[in-house]
């Protein structure tokens, strides 16, 4: 037998991995592919004839993804569903002959972070029962048929106008560690939520990494008219003015527009948006002159903010007078330009004198 084949057979204790998550792993070899440092380090090596360990090599096969340190980390893997790959590593001794391929199986299990979304409406005989329809879901992180990851949804109920949120899931919420995906299922909030009120209601899913909210308004009960001491209400019960009205209004057989265009004693609105760049609704706006993608930066101005097929066009005045326009649409935010007035011109008249 010759030197080489000997000195191959002197190094055939090779075998190591680690995987560093930040919650526990769900089983040996199979990791959630998410934030993850894979991690290969020699845990057992001989070698024989006075030789010692001098190299290192390890890969995970057909990803182009290796280290040649012991305990090098591997470039995150991305994959898009679960995947099996295999991991290998070979030593070499201080005489340069490498050691016979060492090979293990390792799962990546594909990890997304939770998605919610829901719908309220009004039940029960007096339509102060909240139904939730719920579509969520989470990366379930099965190994061998069993979900490893977990589900676990609340819900705070908020009266519009107010900030007191109070904690109600009912059957709507709860935890779970053998589903993973709600797809339009109902169910209930546990509390009554008055018909003349409406209410904010705000969801969470989570899972054992992340998570994700959402929120949905549901309004008063539809009822034709209502009226107390203070308004009246049409399409709904009065919450808010002397007229409160749930819909479109009419007058001569003609729509009458709702849209905001200033505060309501006529001022420029002032939503405090930062950058320029966001401001794609119909209306007029009090800008500072710090806000981001503004043309003359340090001069407050008013922004004006028109609508169009074409895209968003806004027209900026500052308070020195300087004018500038451009169109945003959903490809380009656009380049200002700047508009200058022209001088009034001075006519000359030429008056003779004597004969």
């Amino acid at each position: 037998m010759s030197q080489t084949t000997r000195s191959r057979r002197s190094l055939d204790y090779f075998n190591g991995r680690k995987c560093n998550d930040s919650k526990d792993n769900s089983r040996a070899n199979t990791f959630r592919v998410h934030n993850v440092a894979c991690e290969s380090r020699l845990q057992r090596s001989a070698s024989k004839n006075g030789a010692t360990i001098a190299g290192y090599y390890a890969e995970i096969v057909g990803a182009s993804n290796s280290v040649s340190t012991n305990g090098g980390v591997f470039r995150e893997v991305a994959v898009n569903k679960d995947t099996q790959m295999t991991l290998r590593g070979r030593v070499q001794d201080s005489r340069g002959i490498w050691s016979d391929w060492k090979e293990m199986k390792i799962t990546f299990l594909f990890y997304f972070s939770p998605t919610l979304k829901f719908e309220v409406t009004r039940s029960g005989s007096k339509s102060d029962t909240l139904t939730i329809k719920r579509f969520a879901k989470i990366a379930p992180l099965s190994v061998n048929g069993v979900q490893k990851n977990t589900m676990k949804l609340t819900f705070t109920a908020t009266k519009v106008g107010t900030s007191n949120a109070v904690a109600d899931n009912g059957s709507a919420g709860g935890e779970w560690s053998s589903i993973s995906e709600f797809k339009a299922s109902n169910a209930n909030l546990g509390k009554e939520y008055p018909a003349d009120t409406s209410f904010i209601v705000t969801g969470k899913l989570e899972d054992r990494f992340s998570d994700s909210k959402f929120q949905d308004t549901v309004t008063t009960d539809k009822i034709i008219m209502s009226y107390d001491q203070q308004g009246v209400g049409i399409g709904k019960y009065r919450e808010n003015g002397a007229l409160d009205v749930d819909g479109l209004i009419y007058s001569g057989s003609k729509l009458i527009q709702h849209h905001k265009l200033t505060e309501p004693n006529g001022a420029a609105i002032d939503n405090k948006v930062d950058n320029l760049n966001d401001y794609r609704t119909t209306g007029f706006y009090s800008i500072l002159g710090n806000y981001k993608n503004h043309p003359a930066s340090g001069e407050d101005a008013c922004l004006e903010v028109v609508e169009s097929i074409s895209g968003y066009h806004q027209t900026l005045t500052t308070v020195s007078g300087r004018m500038f326009k451009r169109t945003v649409t959903s490809n380009s935010n656009g380049s200002w330009i700047e508009y200058t007035p022209k001088p009034a011109m001075v006519k000359q008249r030429l008056i003779l004198v004597g004969g």
